[in-house]
């Protein structure tokens, strides 16, 4: 890897608080970081993990687009979990619309 993860995950928490942190971003910060032989999956729901141990939840942003609504589950596993069960095979950027806030724990 050509970063930290917790490099990757500091800079997603000076960005947090001004925006959201879409999951198309830690997708691409997995990509620029990755090793050969490396997964991209895996590495994803690494630093989503550690984004969640520093204070991060997960959602889809609100009708408004002001607010994170945050999926009634924010432990690791069921977070991890579930964009698991939602990242399609054929789809490799995980185009589905999740979202990161870190306001909300704060």
């Amino acid at each position: 890897m050509n970063t930290n993860i917790d490099d990757v995950v500091e800079e997603f928490e000076e960005e947090a608080t001004e925006d959201f942190i879409g999951l198309w971003q830690v997708v691409g910060a997995a990509e620029d970081n990755i090793e050969e032989g490396e997964d991209l999956r895996r590495l994803t729901f690494d630093i989503v993990a550690r984004m969640l141990a520093r204070g991060f939840q997960a959602g889809h942003i609100s009708e408004g687009g002001r607010t994170l609504d945050p999926w009634p589950d924010q432990t690791p596993e069921a977070v991890i979990n579930r964009l698991h069960a939602e990242w399609k095979p054929g789809d490799p950027e995980m185009e589905f619309g999740v979202w990161f806030d870190r306001n909300l724990a704060n």
